[in-house]
């Protein structure tokens, strides 16, 4: 059984010279593309696996708050089902780039 989920999002505003992490420069061709893998990958993990019982889900990066706001809300839709349930929920941001309308969409989804 799986008890924790860390989705990258690799994408970020600006590349920082002190990051060591997987993190491409934000561009509209990579995000669109990458955010539908992902949820194709989602999709396939939970065919193949429990992923019912998720206690813990990271959303890490790069800056998952660098996404637009539709991005990030079909992102929310696709995880939103397994956020609800989880106990604990975190999502890197960085205050540059978080907004009062991301906060909306990221406490709409759980």
């Amino acid at each position: 059984m799986i008890e924790g989920l860390y989705i990258h999002i690799p994408f970020c505003d600006k590349i920082c010279t002190y990051c060591d992490f997987a993190k491409i420069f934000y561009k509209t061709a990579n995000r669109l593309s990458y955010l539908n893998a992902l949820k194709t990958e989602y999709h396939m993990y939970k065919a193949a696996y429990d992923v019912g019982n998720i206690k813990t889900i990271y959303f890490g990066g790069g800056t998952p708050s660098a996404l637009n706001i539709e991005e990030l809300t079909a992102l929310m839709e696709t995880f939103s089902p397994l956020m609800m349930k989880a106990q604990e929920v975190t999502f890197e941001a960085n205050p540059e780039s978080l907004t009062l309308e991301k906060l909306h969409v990221l406490k709409e989804n759980g």
